[in-house]
């Protein structure tokens, strides 16, 4: 696969055909939209066999998998303006399960939604019109639920920050994170704010309302992965992954992903490209929902796809490019590759090969999460970076999860012939490493300097000995690749160096990397070294009797954000949905012991109370979470020198 990608003019003709032609399976004849499970989902994948098939791939598959069902229909609200005139506004949907045609019923509006906003309100039987920032303020499932604990019929909500936030009347969607019952839908603000104003003027405080809806969610569906291969000349294996359901008629997100695999499956394969491993180009479906009532209930089709439908692709999984992401919005002009550490030298390497890219900037950094759905094949143990965003991006602004996201919100063809030419270069410079170019000091090293002021001097050589031999291996691998490509093959029993390098990397993975409370991806102490840090300023500030910032310190351990904002209750149930019976996901069992639960002190303090029970409350906590760090710190030391050896037995066989 040696074409100059750089000079090579890529037609993206193809592409746009396969985004217009998606974009238009939808569930939905009003808001556009498909859905895991749903009759357009299963349209749509049908589809993607055919041109899987017109790209020129071979062994095009599409594998089945169990999934929470979602078909929306219908999603309409009729209301009455102060003219007398009728309007009739559509609603973005969340995956809940709610039928009604033609349903009289009243609004109120209750703020945010919290546990406060409904001391003024009674909302049994009505919706309940709310405004929140999903972004800086909660999740959707959080005042959804806390609505129904007081018999309310269900939230609209008037998004006034994050996704989608450039128009006023932009339909915002997202993903549940709760049982299917939790009636949940988004208004655009301009029609959002005329229900709020007209509440506040009625005398009652609440208006009538007719609503439409047809949102079916249900257990037992299927959705469908469809993959297909270019094969390559060793058992290796690069997987081109991204996903086709969708929110609205979008053009975005992932139909560009969809349409801009395809385009580089047609390019190669017209142009008779013969890999050396094979690039197997992987459509999930089930990314943006698929698990009812779980905190991590999207990037179902790849968790299930990598771990229960074909976890053979575990033993050759060479590394995963995810193209979900580089929306080719008019007027982005920056764009970012976000990379698992181990590959970030690699990425970086080969944006700088490709040099000069004129007006796009083009940025690397190894901010990967978990919201990807690389992060189901990392931790099987195969390394990933995708094609993904800065923060603040415009794309996250405007077309991300929103009803703004059609060609009409400005599509950038010569960005998108950009990345098509970018991302030909660094799957043919990944296809020319004979060994994965993965580089394990930096997880290791970075743990280490975090934790060398803590450990004893024989747990300190047992860190400085894996470093030194992560180094070790990385210059074994540059060594060996450039030998190979000087040599211009790849000798036939380097399979087994690259199947131990792997399982290293997942051993890695499986031992330092856990999950925090708010998904973020962290070594396993540092959620314990955050806990009693802010438990340490909570106490300090508590005895000076500065209670509300001692109760904002407690509110960054574990859970407790919602702590003041939430019922009991409701704040319970979102934790019992991790930490008791789970369903199974991508983060199932990577939040280990529980949750610091500090929901009375907090409520306490800032109710300006601060005695005996709260502070041996917090001693128990500090005390207790000293100790999870302590624990962590021993396994992860026990994690090294395990790692030490294996990765000095890989060395020894260079």
């Amino acid at each position: 696969m040696n074409s100059d990608w750089k000079k090579e003019k890529i037609n993206i003709t193809f592409s746009k055909e396969v985004i217009e032609e998606l974009s238009r399976i939808t569930d939905c004849s009003k808001i556009g939209g498909r859905w895991a499970g749903s009759p357009a989902e299963h349209e749509a994948a049908d589809y993607l066999v055919k041109k899987f098939n017109e790209a020129g791939l071979v062994r095009v598959t599409k594998d089945p998998f169990p999934v929470d069902a979602w078909t929306l229909k219908e999603t309409s609200l009729t209301y009455t303006e102060e003219s007398g005139e009728k309007q009739e506004v559509s609603m973005g949907g969340y995956a809940c399960h709610a039928v009604f045609e033609k349903k009289k019923v009243s609004m109120i509006f209750a703020g945010k939604g919290t546990e406060q906003d409904y001391e003024q309100v009674d909302p049994k039987g009505k919706l309940v019109l709310i405004e929140i920032n999903q972004a800086d303020d909660w999740w959707i499932n959080f005042p959804a639920y806390e609505a129904k604990l007081r018999g309310a019929l269900g939230v609209i909500c008037i998004n006034t920050g994050g996704f989608g936030q450039e128009g006023d009347n932009v339909l915002v969607s997202e993903d549940l994170c709760g049982p299917a019952d939790l009636l949940a839908f988004s208004i655009g603000k301009k029609d959002g704010f005329r229900l709020k104003q007209q509440i506040a003027a009625s005398s009652t405080k609440e208006i009538s309302v007719v609503l439409n809806v047809d949102s079916r969610v249900e257990e037992g569906g299927i959705s469908y992965n469809i993959w297909g291969d270019i094969p390559g000349e060793t058992e290796d294996v690069i997987y081109i992954i991204n996903h086709y359901d969708s929110y609205y008629y979008t053009v975005f997100d992932d139909v560009q992903g969809i349409g801009w695999a395809l385009g580089l499956a047609k390019a190669f394969t017209e142009k008779g490209v013969r890999p050396k491993k094979t690039l197997r180009f992987v459509a999930h479906g089930a990314e943006e929902w698929g698990l009812m009532d779980s905190k991590y209930d999207w990037a179902i089709g790849a968790y299930r796809q990598i771990t229960d439908i074909r976890p053979e692709w575990k033993e050759t999984g060479f590394a995963v490019v995810n193209l979900d992401g580089f929306y080719a919005v008019k007027g982005e002009r920056k764009f970012c590759i976000v990379c698992t550490q181990e590959l970030y030298d690699f990425v970086q390497e080969a944006v700088n090969a490709y040099g000069n890219t004129g007006e796009y900037q083009i940025e690397t950094n190894m901010k990967l999460t978990s919201s990807t759905e690389d992060f189901s094949y990392t931790k099987a143990g195969i390394p990933s970076f995708v094609a993904g965003a800065y923060d603040g991006c415009l794309a996250d602004r405007k077309v991300l999860h929103s009803s703004d996201s059609s060609w009409e919100a400005g599509f950038d063809d010569q960005a998108f012939e950009l990345f098509h030419n970018l991302f030909a270069h660094i799957i043919a410079h990944l296809d020319a490493k004979a060994i994965c170019p993965i580089n394990l000091q930096r997880r290791l090293g970075g743990i280490y300097e975090e934790l060398a002021p803590v450990l004893k001097e024989s747990d300190v050589q047992i860190f400085k000995k894996a470093v030194r031999e992560a180094v070790l291996l990385k210059e074994h691998v540059a060594d060996f690749n450039e030998g190979c490509l000087a040599e211009g093959r790849i000798p036939a029993d380097k399979g087994a160096l690259n199947q131990e390098l792997h399982k290293i990397y997942q051993f890695i993975h499986q031992h330092f990397i856990r999950l925090n409370w708010n998904d973020e991806m962290i070594a396993p102490h540092q959620r314990y070294a955050a806990n009693v840090e802010a438990l340490e300023k909570a106490v300090a500030c508590s005895e000076k009797g500065q209670y509300s910032s001692a109760a904002d310190h407690l509110m960054e351990i574990d859970f407790n954000y919602y702590a003041p904002f939430f019922s009991r209750d409701t704040y319970d149930y979102f934790v019992k949905q991790v930490t008791e019976e789970p369903k199974d996901s991508w983060g199932t069992g990577l939040i280990e012991n529980g949750n610091e639960d500090l929901y009375a002190v907090i409520r306490s303090l800032l109710e300006n109370k601060y005695g005996y029970q709260e502070r041996e409350r917090l001693e128990q906590a500090l005390d207790r979470q000293q100790r999870c760090y302590n624990q962590a710190v021993l396994k992860e030391t026990e994690a090294a020198e395990k790692a030490e050896k294996a990765i000095k037995l890989l060395n020894n066989k260079f």
